[in-house]
């Protein structure tokens, strides 16, 4: 069954993020997981992996590299990335200078 082209960014972002959700759910329960150690390539990696994972990520992804649009691919990697963080931010009531710090060194990671 083909999923319904989201209309929005936030959409996109919300599917992509339910999926990765439901996939890693399904890997930590078939293996051990394994611990990440906070490096920037597994950042990077989980989001390309994720956004090639999604039916419609790839293509618009896709779309932003062939038009040379590098700046808006990198800030759709933040997004994908921060997407969890930012689901939880709402949960807490007070603001982590360590989260707050840990967002900026992935923007800056996402901008290479």
């Amino acid at each position: 069954m083909q999923s319904l082209a989201p209309r929005t960014l936030e959409e996109l972002l919300k599917d992509i993020s339910e999926r990765r959700r439901r996939r890693l759910s399904s890997d930590s329960s078939s293996s051990s997981s394994s611990s990440s150690d906070g490096g920037d390539s597994s950042l990077l990696s989980s989001a390309d992996s994720a956004l090639s994972a999604h039916p419609w990520g790839r293509p618009f992804l896709r779309h932003l590299t062939d038009r040379k649009m590098s700046d808006e691919a990198a800030a759709l990697k933040f997004l994908v990335v921060t997407q969890p963080v930012v689901k939880d931010e709402g949960k807490r009531k007070k603001k982590d200078p360590e989260s707050e710090a840990e967002l900026e060194r992935v923007f800056h990671l996402c901008a290479r």
